[in-house]
């Protein structure tokens, strides 16, 4: 038995140098907590320790998509991709050696690619990538089956793919599958561990288990309090499970967060504006709901704001 442990530990993948773990895991804690000058300073501080190596690029990549999801904008998207393609290159050297570890960064980095691809609406870009993404983490765990952080990817891939063949086929396992490989990553993953467990309570609220859902999101807010991205994953609970006082109270709290950052994208208080709108008028304040649609049409129009003017407009024209 000593002798298996032992085995498991020399076989296990180093992700990080060792010289870049404070800087990595320190970057990573400012990033969820939005505080983005700090975790830049720290993931290039990773990248200074180990040139070569393809873990601290693979971070600044992925604070940069964090960073332009956050607020609405495209400020970091050449940076994204310019990082994006040293951590590739970069990867494919590091499997000459470290097979795990190079198929690892190349898989994420092209997974994160494919989500960047599909949140600027480019879905074929998107699908071009995931296959390649899913085979890539998956020979990573093929070379050592403890490399969880891997898991986060081959997990979304299999939900969506599951979820688009439940279309035709009911009672595809594979959503299931996806939520036991992300649930894995969540519970023992070195890196990715928090972005999975955000990623468990949007795809748990999808398929319908708002129990777990809830549960995760909740666990996301306390350990951090002041982060947007995971107010949002709270905030989408409450809405899907009718819980309009708690809309109203995270709404709020969502509010502040928005206008303490350091730019405040009109689309994103229109969005909460516009739940707290329909939750006070659930709750009988109809006169506060107007006041939250006329916030809403007082803001600056643009592609994210446009929609909701809409909805704040014939909100007012039918609550006259």
């Amino acid at each position: 038995m000593t002798y298996i442990i032992l085995l498991n530990l020399i076989v296990s993948t180093v992700l990080v140098p060792p010289n870049s773990e404070i800087h990595i895991q320190q970057g990573l804690n400012f990033a969820y907590q939005e505080k983005y000058d700090s975790a830049f300073y720290y993931f290039n501080q990773a990248v200074d320790s180990n040139p070569q190596h393809p873990s601290g690029y693979f971070f600044l990549a992925y604070l940069c998509d964090l960073y332009n999801n956050d607020l609405l904008t495209t400020r970091y998207q050449e940076d994204f991709n310019k990082y994006s393609e040293i951590t590739i290159e970069l990867s494919e050297n590091l499997m000459v050696r470290y097979p795990a570890s190079g198929h690892f960064y190349k898989g994420a980095m092209l997974f994160s690619q494919a989500l960047n691809h599909a949140y600027q609406g480019n879905y074929l870009g998107a699908l071009r990538l995931s296959t390649p993404a899913y085979y890539e983490l998956g020979q990573a765990i093929q070379s050592d089956n403890t490399l969880y952080d891997a898991k986060l990817g081959i997990g979304a891939y299999k939900f969506l793919k599951g979820t688009l063949e439940s279309s035709l086929f009911m009672n595809n396992s594979l959503i299931d599958e996806g939520i036991a490989d992300i649930q894995d990553c969540a519970e023992n993953g070195n890196y990715l561990n928090i972005a999975a467990k955000n990623l468990l309570a949007l795809l748990l609220l999808e398929k319908g288990d708002k129990d777990k859902s809830i549960d995760y999101a909740l666990q996301l807010v306390q350990q951090f309090p002041r982060s947007r991205t995971f107010h949002w994953a709270l905030l989408k609970n409450y809405v899907a499970t009718g819980d309009f006082p708690q809309v109203i109270n995270t709404g709020e709290i969502l509010v502040q967060l928005i206008k303490s950052g350091p730019i405040v994208p009109p689309g994103n208080l229109a969005y909460v504006y516009m739940e707290m709108a329909e939750a006070y008028r659930e709750t009988g304040d109809v006169e506060t709901a107007k006041q939250l649609c006329n916030q809403i049409l007082s803001l600056p129009t643009d592609s994210y704001t446009r929609e909701f003017k809409v909805q704040a407009q014939e909100f007012l024209r039918k609550n006259i």
